[in-house]
This record gives C-alpha cells, structure tokens and sequence, in this order.
C-alpha cells in the first residue's frame, strides 16, 4: 500500500441511493457503475441538494411568501383553483424527473412507452388551461389565417361563392404589372404576459352594455337578465365553467365592438376565453359551451381568422345536435322561455353556418330536411327569467325581430345555395328560370317582412341589425345572378342575367352609402356594421368591375 493520503467514501449514484446499496463505481471515470451498466440505466453523481435549516424563522417567511403568492394569483387570476394547479404541476414535474431517470434504458420491457405517456402533459386537467401559457401565446402569434375575400397560402379551400373567386375572375383582365416583393403578413406579438389582464367591475358593466347594444340584438345569443344576473355571482360558479369562456368572449365582442382600433389586434379578453379550452369542455357539452364556441366563431370571423372561425362553428354545430337543439321539445306543460332559447341558439347556428358556407365556397353542413325545430317568436322577455312562461309576441322591433327574418333568409339561402353547388360541380351554371324563381322567392322575403323593417319610426338600436339583414338579401342575389345562365331559354326578352347582377350591385352600393349617410344617431354605425357594409360593398364593386372590364375586352378596348 502506497504512502499517500486515503481518499474518502465516494458518494453513491442516484440509482444506487434509490435502492439503497453499495455502488460499485468503475475504475474508468465517466463509466456508469456494474448497476446502471447492468440495468442500462442512466448513471449520474450528482452532489446532495442544500437544506434549508429547518428553523422557526425560516418556516416563518416560506408561509409568508407562500401566502403573498396565492393572494397575486388570485389577483391575476380570480378563478384560478390554485390547489388543483399545484397538483397538476407536481404531477407534471414528478413524470418529468422519472422519463429523465428512465432516459438511458435500453429497450426493455414497454420502456420506451411508459416513459414517452409519463412525459405527455396532462391537458385534461382545468388548472393546465385556466391559467395563461407561453404555448397558448404562441399559438396566438401565428400569421392570419386570412379573409375568405382573397386566395393565400394559408387560407384554405375557397370555393366559387367566395370573393376570390371574384378577383381571380378580374385577375385576367387586368394589366400585367410589375412583381413586388412578398411580404409575410404578422399578426401582433403575443406574449403570455400581455394576456393577463384585471377588469374592474365599471369596465366589465362597459363591456357587457356594449356588447347587448350592438352585437346582441343582431345575434341573440346570450339572454341579457340570465347572464347579468350570473356576472354578479361568478365567485360562485366553479372554475371549471364553460360560462367563464362565455364571460371572457362577451368582454372580447364589447371590446371589439365598441372600440375604434382597426389594427386587427385580438382582444386580451379573447386570449382569455382560449386559455380556458380544454378536453374538458368539449366532453361535457351545455348550452352554454354551444354559446361561447359561436361566439368565438364569430368574433374571429370578424377578425379576419376565418378558417379558425370555420372550425368553431363546427365544433358548435356538433355539440348542438348531440344535445337535440334541432329537435323541438316535446311538452305537455306551458312552454317555457328555456326552451325558446334552445331554439334561439339553434337558429343563430344555422344562420352561423349558412352564412359561412357561403362566404368560404365551402359545402353546408347543416341541413333543414332532418330539423324539426319551431322558429323563434317576436317576444320582449327582458325581465323575465328562464322559468318563465313565454310572453305573447309583439308587433314591434324586439332583440329577436332580425334573427327571425335571417332565419327565414337563411333557410331560402341553403336551398339556393345548394342549387348553386350542384350546377358549379357539374361545371355548369343555373338554369336562367331557376336563377329567377329563386330571385321571385326572395322578393316574397321581403314584401313579407313585417312593417319596422321599411318603417323610418324604429329604435336607434334597431337600424343596424334591420339593414344588415337586407344587405345579406341583396348579396344573396348577387350570387344567384353571378351563377346563371346568361339568358332565358324561352324567353329571350328578359333581362340578361349580366345586367340583372349588375342591377343588384348598384342598388347594394346605393342603399349601404344611403346608410351610411343618413343614419346620425350616435353609435349606430359601429364596428361591427362597418364590416358588414365594407365586405357587401367590395362584392358589388368587383362584380361591376368584372363586368366593366368583360365588356372592354369584348369590345377591344386596349385601355383595360
């Protein structure tokens, strides 16, 4: 034995101080130990963590910094169960350290397997989603998904009754033009730390006002006394609720609606309703998820995310059949408004789901043939609650005097579009008689629109949602004559299906600048008609464009 000093007991590896053992290390430094070598585990020394001393101060000041963090998260995030997030993070953190453990094994017996599931983020627990996530932000900072009106990268199918297929109709008739460079379209920086957001009660009253004034009456979505009345006892709704996502996309529309910033920035409150998806919410389907998911549609639809849209619409469209809004209730007690508004949320979805068929060129999805539900009825119900009996309608303009007339609207709009596809599938186009029948049907629509919607003496709330149901008519028109025939097959006097579309884009243009001028009344025109008015605008323009620039190129005019 050599004269020099003795080396200490080496410190034993992680593996071996789990089993408790001796770990014999090998002489080659960086060899795993006969152990790990023999397990095929992954060898590693590590020095033992420092404790904290164990004292009354120290026991002391960890509670109290403890208790300083439940009180910020629950001001960042009242909803929050912050005992159910631990346990999911523990759990996390826990299956993280084992696949780290576990990392070097060899192929043994389904290693591979349970470590890859142990690692898997448990995304069905609420707390993963109540609070915000850099990864959901990321999400958020993906470019736009772009407006059905022009054909991108990233805009999906668009069929023939989108507005691309206006541009790509012009697109040939316009002069070659030099290239520019492209330039990927970025939507805002999103951050985890700019979602969070606080409102106080007087912003929250804002919001919601906004959003029954000028989104509501157009989309009755939402009763307004049930949901305020819900607002002033949200503390007492668990955290898990999908009324919270409703809750959050209600600011979003208020905000949206009632603002003037057109930089296309999604709202913090639209974050907020996106963090709180979840496995969860789509296994356990309400009413009230139906709700918040239309509303989600809507908004990004609006904001220029329409193919996200699309999807959310979908997924509201299958959660409203698996609970039966397109059956009628049978009952044999005085019908309730509860069940009125089952059937108000399902006909907001068939409108939904019409009006985004024929925006994208994308088929329908819903059909009437298999829906048994009654329409909604004319009634004032705004103090009333849900088990209440249903009021007698009324003959004047209430938050549901647009939805019926676009439900009627819509239901003509799924069979003419049906037509349509049928005739564009074939590679032809409709019948010039069937082009008209339809247009004649259109024109009992509106003779049979009750009196408030051609009457001046109507609420200021009313004129919104009064014309941009008239404008959807106009528009439909547009449609019908853009895909006929060019002339009747019998009867070559009528007017060509040309002039005809022509006809109806001037009178677009007409009555949506006639809207815009006469209408004075304080808030009318807001963000969310002037979306309505700038897409009907750009049709009917194109569409005289198109035309315009036919007629040149017939005509052999060089200047086009």
């Amino acid at each position: 034995m050599g004269s020099g000093t003795r080396k200490g007991p080496q410190p034993a590896c992680i593996n071996c101080q789990r089993r408790k053992s001796r770990c014999a290390r090998s002489s080659i430094t960086g060899d795993a130990c006969a152990y790990c070598l023999r397990t095929g585990k992954h060898c590693s020394f590590q020095e033992p963590p420092r404790r904290t001393a164990l004292t009354r101060d120290n026991l002391n000041a960890s509670q109290l910094e403890c208790l300083r963090l439940r009180r910020l998260l629950r001001a960042l995030q009242p909803a929050l169960d912050i005992d159910a997030a631990l346990v999911n993070a523990s759990a996390s953190a826990s299956a993280e350290a084992n696949a780290e453990v576990d990392g070097g094994r060899g192929s043994g017996s389904g290693g591979g397997v349970a470590g890859a599931v142990a690692v898997a983020p448990s995304n069905s627990s609420p707390a993963s989603t109540s609070s915000y996530t850099t990864a959901a932000a990321a999400a958020l900072d993906q470019p736009e998904d772009g407006m059905a009106m022009f054909p991108t990268a990233s805009s999906g199918y668009l069929g023939s009754s989108s507005g691309s297929q206006l541009v790509r109709e012009i697109a040939p008739l316009l002069p070659q033009l030099p290239e520019s460079p492209t330039r990927t379209a970025s939507s805002p920086s999103w951050t985890a730390e700019s979602a969070s957001f606080t409102t106080t009660p007087a912003v929250q009253s804002r919001l919601v006002d906004a959003y029954f004034l000028y989104y509501n009456s157009c989309y009755p979505i939402l009763h307004e006394k049930t949901f305020r009345d819900q607002l002033a006892r949200q503390h007492e709704l668990p955290p898990t609720a999908a009324w919270h996502i409703l809750c959050c996309m209600v600011f979003a529309i208020g905000h949206w609606i009632s603002t003037t910033n057109m930089s296309g920035d999604l709202s913090p409150y639209y974050a907020a309703a996106r963090s709180r998806l979840s496995v969860q919410v789509l296994e356990s389907g309400t009413i009230e998820t139906v709700q918040a998911f239309l509303l989600m549609s809507n908004y990004l639809q609006k904001n220029d995310r329409p193919n996200t849209a699309y999807n959310f619409v979908g997924i509201a469209h299958r959660m409203a059949l698996s609970l039966g809004l397109h059956r009628e209730v049978a009952t044999d007690a005085d019908d309730s408004l509860l069940n009125e508004r089952r059937r108000q949320v399902f006909w907001v979805l068939f409108c939904f789901d019409c009006g985004f068929s024929i925006t994208t060129g994308r088929p329908p999805t819903m059909y009437e043939g298999f829906v048994d539900c009654r329409l909604p009825r004319n009634v004032d119900d705004m103090g009333l609650n849900m088990l209440s009996a249903i009021p007698l309608p009324v003959d004047v303009p209430t938050q549901y005097s647009a939805l019926i007339a676009q439900t009627k609207l819509a239901r003509l709009a799924s069979t003419i579009y049906t037509e349509y596809l049928q005739a564009r599938t074939a590679d032809t186009k409709l019948e010039y008689q069937i082009a008209d029948t339809m247009d004649q049907q259109l024109g009992h629509w509106r003779r049979d629109l009750p009196a408030y919607f051609t009457s001046t003496d109507v609420p200021a709330w009313f004129l919104a949602p009064r014309a941009v149901v008239l404008w959807k008519e106009q528009n439909l028109r547009i449609l019908i004559w853009r895909g006929s025939k060019a002339r009747h097959s019998f009867l070559p006097h009528k007017s060509p299906a040309e002039n005809r579309c022509r006809d109806v884009a001037m009178q677009t243009i007409h009555d949506i600048a006639g809207f815009c001028e006469r209408t004075y009344h304080p808030g009318v025109v807001h963000l969310g008609v002037n979306w309505y008015a700038t897409y009907f605008l750009f049709q009917a323009v194109l569409v005289l464009e198109a035309g315009l620039l036919r007629s040149r190129r017939r005509s052999g005019d060089s200047s086009c």
